[in-house]
């Protein structure tokens, strides 16, 4: 994976809300030339008629213009066009939180490493590049089905339009997978369920509400994120292509289908009610 143009982008970590939406007027408070007494100035309306009819529209007047957001995205050339597949994925996976991740594992690696002696004998510190090859690997192996993770390295002849060898080497990705690490283990909460993810997740959050502003019909769904993983929250939904997985719950741009915010699902919260 290229990873030659690396965008350097401010990190926004407020959770505000981006836009506001101006409060309707009274419908009690009706003045003389308003519309609807324009339209029928004849009828005399009462409270009683008045608490029937509906509401006036409210206003829409968000604080950015709706769409895509790149003013505020910095980059080493000043370019604001994307032609790469890997351009927008590092406006996602930023250097700031890639270097973050590098440094945990590295961490994690130097202090977990002589339990398993036969990974860690040939480790080394993981780079920015390395991390971004990684990903890459990891998305292609959810596109290409192979029987098991090993032929993606394979020399037979049946595998030669694999290209994993290109880019980094089996015993290399094996190693990145057993020390990988998205979090800081010194500020990890056991109650919380996402814990050991929970950095990341909160800063993909930041980054969807930062880069798009959406228009004014949104909708709120649920969406399930295919995965074989063992937790304790995988959902198991009928009525959906994908049945097993991750549940989200997903607001989204009804115009575009951009995903503006998300919420892992993670089973019914049972609350203690106060006497």
């Amino acid at each position: 994976m290229d990873s030659d143009y690396q965008p350097e982008t401010d990190v926004d970590s407020s959770d505000d809300e981006v836009w506001e939406l101006i409060d309707s007027s009274d419908d009690e408070n009706i003045p003389p030339n308003s519309t609807l007494n324009a339209t029928q100035p004849n009828v005399n309306y009462g409270y009683d008629v008045l608490d029937t009819m509906p509401e006036a529209p409210v206003s829409f007047l968000p604080e950015r213009v709706p769409g895509i957001q790149l003013d505020q995205v910095r980059t080493r050339d000043s370019a604001k066009q994307f032609f790469r597949a890997i351009d927008f994925f590092k406006l996602y996976f930023t250097m700031d939180i890639v270097l973050q991740i590098c440094r945990y594992t590295n961490t994690y690696a130097t202090k977990h490493g002589l339990q398993k002696p036969s990974v860690f004998q040939s480790w080394y510190e993981l780079s920015p590049d390395e991390f971004y090859r990684f990903c890459g690997l990891i998305m292609y192996a959810g596109i290409v089905q192979v029987p098991n993770i090993e032929r993606f390295w394979s020399t037979k002849s049946l595998y030669n339009g694999l290209w994993a060898r290109a880019f980094m080497s089996r015993d290399r990705f094996k190693a990145i997978m057993c020390f990988i690490k998205v979090s800081n283990p010194l500020t990890e909460d056991p109650n919380d369920k996402l814990c050991k993810v929970r950095m990341l997740t909160t800063y993909i959050r930041m980054k969807c509400i930062k880069l798009y502003q959406p228009h004014q019909n949104d909708s709120i769904d649920e969406r399930m994120v295919r995965n074989k993983g063992k937790y304790a929250f995988r959902q198991y939904i009928r009525d959906k292509p994908t049945k097993w997985g991750m549940k989200l719950w997903i607001l989204a741009d009804s115009l575009s289908g951009y995903t503006y915010d998300f919420d892992i699902y993670l089973g019914k919260q049972v609350m203690a009610l106060l006497d």
